[in-house]
């Protein structure tokens, strides 16, 4: 993400509106709070394009470590910040600050993302769902796992894991929302080599990979990889 313009068309567009005191007119705090959820949905790996309940769960989950100076979590949050000099979303308070106003925009906008869902009769299916799924199925699946639901803005599968991931198994999970399948792959260590592989240029620490949606090689558009030489099998739910 580019810190001087925040990208079109996600789930957190107009985010630092809604936090902005109509009557101060204080914008500057509503920026940093909009970043400062960006940068912790990037750290989560949850997509902006494609947001649910499900991340909304996740997130409450970690308020309470991430509001905790002394939790691994908020450590290893600002340790990952630093790396970008962005410490100071989470070190002068504006992630705490901004949970109660993200609440509030969460709830306007899941209601209405939803009904457009439940319009196009499609599904939503959360990670940790997926992965049951799948070992119910009789697969073994854990360690580094990806799971990308289909961009409902471009006909993509996105995903930014850690780069530290092809070289330990790397399972990964596409979710078309549409057919209500599940594509499971299994990269094994070292299956790709770094240089084979793109990276984001503002975190180069994390792989940009972008699956061709309804793709039979499913071919990642930035590395022109062909993730069809690791697909294990489809599951529909």
């Amino acid at each position: 993400m580019n810190d001087s313009n925040s990208p079109k068309g996600d789930f957190l567009t107009g985010f630092a509106e809604y936090c902005t005191d109509p009557i101060k007119g204080e914008t500057g705090k509503g920026i940093s709070y909009e970043k400062a959820f960006r940068y912790l949905c990037e750290y989560l790996e949850i997509n902006l394009y494609s947001f649910t309940k499900a991340d909304l769960a996740l997130i409450k989950s970690k308020e309470g470590e991430l509001r905790s100076e002394t939790s691994s979590l908020y450590s290893q949050f600002k340790d990952y910040l630093q790396k970008n000099r962005r410490a100071s979303y989470l070190t002068k308070g504006h992630l705490k600050a901004a949970f109660p106003y993200f609440y509030e925009f969460c709830d306007k906008k899941i209601i209405k993302e939803a009904h457009i869902k439940d319009s196009n009769k499609a599904e939503i299916i959360s990670k940790s769902e997926a992965i049951a799924l799948i070992k119910n199925d009789g697969l073994n699946i854990s360690g580094n796992i990806t799971f990308s639901s289909r961009n409902s803005n471009s006909l993509v599968y996105w995903a930014n894991p850690n780069i530290s991931y092809i070289i330990k198994d790397w399972w990964i999970i596409l979710n078309d929302f549409d057919t209500k399948t599940l594509y499971i792959f299994h990269v094994p260590a070292g299956s790709i080599k770094q240089n084979e592989i793109s990276v984001r240029k503002d975190h180069p620490e994390r792989i940009d990979i972008q699956i061709e949606y309804n793709n039979s090689q499913f071919i990642d558009i930035r590395s022109k990889l062909k993730f069809d030489n690791w697909f294990i099998k489809s599951i529909n739910y």
